[in-house]
């Protein structure tokens, strides 16, 4: 339906940047160079009344072969939502966004 807000997981929309970043290096420049401008971007063409607040710092980690990461996300029992919105009951999803 028009005007509806589409949805995303975290980790879907995490796997598209990944699946662009593999398929262009102009993207992958960018979104190593500026990872938030590249985020809000994505999560904008999800849902464009979502903005990624100031405060709010994303960080890329690339793994190589001999390198794995291990993203530790932050803890629900601290309290306080660090991104744009907070829902215990449907955390990661994107559009109505809920990324943290």
């Amino acid at each position: 339906m028009a005007g509806e807000a589409k949805s995303m997981t975290r980790s879907e929309l995490e796997a598209l940047i990944a699946s662009k970043a593999w398929d262009d290096p102009k993207y992958k420049a960018e979104l190593l160079a500026n990872p938030k401008a590249v985020l809000q971007r994505e999560v904008h063409a999800v849902d464009p009344s979502i903005h990624l607040p100031d405060a709010v710092k994303v960080h890329v980690h690339q793994e190589s072969k001999s390198e794995l990461h291990i993203v530790l996300p932050r803890d629900p029992h601290e309290g306080g939502s660090s991104h744009a919105t907070h829902d215990h009951k449907h955390p990661q999803t994107v559009g109505a966004l809920r990324i943290g």
